[in-house]
């Protein structure tokens, strides 16, 4: 009625036995998460440190969560996607369009992540773009579809 969860607590329990469990699973869960992000970062920094390209780095992103991916440079004025071939054209479309956008003088871009309801495939969904940056120079950035499943934010924050 108050719209707030009620948990009945036996008598026969102590409240100790039952918060250390519930404490127990929340962490337990935490240290997937940071053991998942914990991998990623190693598969990447591998990538990279051994002279890995954007397609292999995109690859990566594409293997670990399944959503569509593309990773656009603005020095090299290209970019690259992983994503299902129903999809490929749709993708590399709208990045052409953003590619055409950045040689007309788009402003300054946030350095936030931003999420954008869009389509793909014809399936509504969001998208997210994740600027690069280093030393306050933007260098590209990384496109991810949810057109798989939802990004979580520790999956947004280990990129």
């Amino acid at each position: 009625r108050l719209s707030l969860p009620l948990f009945e607590i036996p008598r026969s329990k102590p409240i100790e036995l039952v918060i250390n469990q519930v404490l127990a699973s929340v962490l337990e869960s935490q240290t997937q998460v940071l053991d998942k992000i914990q991998d990623l970062n190693h598969a990447l920094t591998s990538t990279m440190l051994h002279g890995g390209s954007l397609q292999e780095i995109s690859k990566i992103l594409y293997q670990r969560f399944g959503n569509s991916v593309a990773i656009s440079s603005d020095f090299l004025s290209s970019y690259v996607v992983n994503t299902t071939a129903e999809k490929r054209g749709e993708v590399c479309d709208f990045l052409e369009g953003e590619k055409h956008r950045a040689y007309l003088g788009r402003q300054v871009p946030s350095k936030e992540v931003s999420r954008t309801p869009t389509a793909l495939a014809g399936q509504a969904c969001g998208r997210l773009v994740i600027p690069l940056y280093r030393d306050n120079m933007l260098h590209g950035r990384i496109y991810r579809w949810e057109d798989v499943r939802p990004v979580r934010e520790a999956e947004q924050s280990a990129l």
